[in-house]
């Protein structure tokens, strides 16, 4: 089974072409993509892989400035409006949320192409593997024990905003806390 870190760096591979193409709007307003501010930090040993404290809060913190990202880069490209040109194949002149939505506004022979799903159906299907608690752990990157120990711990130092620009700095003083409450015997949750 593949490890989210592997996972993320699996992606982070794929996606220079992405980076430095589709995403230079959100590029410019951040000053530098999520590869470069990770790939920085590794290579310069504050990110240890094979540690299990930096492992876990890298997985603490940047899970979620990672999914941040991607909910605003997904928002910014579903509403994006692509060129209308008559040298185009697809449809065009309108953003992809329109054209899914409202099809026959863009073209009035455009049919539409989503699936209706019975909420019921979805329901019974997520009991049938484990209801909301299987769904909920199966999103869980860290112990519950070390999430409540980090949230104490970043509650602590006055909940600095996460974000892609500040990131390393709130990882280095929370693995720094986190290695003193180890060293004084603590339990903080790692081998759950």
């Amino acid at each position: 089974m593949p490890t989210l870190l592997s996972i993320i760096i699996w992606i982070w591979s794929k996606t220079a072409d992405i980076e430095s193409q589709s995403s230079s709007t959100l590029l410019r307003a951040s000053g530098v993509g999520y590869k470069t501010v990770t790939g920085i930090q590794s290579r310069s040993g504050v990110f240890l892989p094979n540690d299990a404290v930096h492992t876990a809060v890298f997985y603490w913190l940047w899970v979620p400035i990672i999914q941040e990202g991607l909910d605003t880069y997904r928002t910014y490209w579903n509403n994006h409006k692509i060129l209308k040109s008559a040298k185009k194949v697809n449809v065009n002149g309108s953003c992809p949320n329109n054209m899914f939505l409202n099809p026959t506004s863009i073209d009035i022979l455009a049919k539409q192409c989503y699936i209706n799903v019975n909420p019921d159906t979805v329901n019974e299907l997520r009991e049938a593997y484990g209801g909301e608690e299987a769904r909920s752990k199966a999103y869980w990157w860290v112990s519950e024990e070390f999430k409540f120990n980090a949230d104490v711990i970043y509650e602590n130092l006055g909940a600095p905003e996460p974000s892609l620009a500040k990131g390393w700095n709130v990882f280095k003083v929370m693995v720094a806390k986190i290695e003193e409450l180890r060293a004084a015997g603590t339990d903080i949750g790692l081998d759950a």
